[in-house]
């Protein structure tokens, strides 16, 4: 399974690069990291790419994530075009609450995120989230009345 997701984003890499009309060491240099490293990425030879490498393709090419990760949707993100644009940072600019909810109900890769960078929260701070979850418990169990004499 493993071996095939490789093949597949390589694949999916490589026809990007054919769509668009660019080399690889094009797409190398947007997403900031050595042309041989895309390129065992391209070949399926190389494993576990980081969500940054894929995340910088994707926002500098407009191309969907569900594509490159899962070969599912359009290629490129609806409504916009395949330009090239400059990245500064691995932090996706949201236009607002909709757009997060939206991506919450289409992109499997968004939930997965989500889910690993709370689990990291909760791991990074699993006591002071047990006492706040007591403490919070012990409040919904009291009465209005009980919390005021306090």
């Amino acid at each position: 399974m493993k071996k095939r997701f490789n093949i597949d984003l390589g694949e999916r890499l490589t026809k990007v690069c054919r769509v668009l009309g660019i080399d690889k060491k094009d797409m190398a240099k947007a997403a900031r990291i050595v042309p041989s490293y895309l390129t065992e990425l391209c070949k399926g030879t190389r494993t576990n790419p980081g969500i940054a490498v894929v995340y910088k393709i994707a926002k500098h090419y407009q191309v969907s994530l569900d594509y490159l990760l899962l070969g599912e949707g359009d290629m490129f993100l609806p409504g916009k075009e395949a330009e090239e644009k400059e990245i500064d940072d691995f932090i996706p600019s949201f236009e607002g609450l909709a757009d997060l909810i939206w991506l919450l109900n289409n992109s499997n890769i968004f939930k997965n995120l989500i889910l690993s960078q709370a689990s990291k929260v909760y791991f990074d701070n699993e006591e002071f989230i047990k006492m706040e979850i007591k403490r919070l418990r012990g409040i919904a169990g009291k009465s209005t009345q009980e919390l005021e004499e306090k």
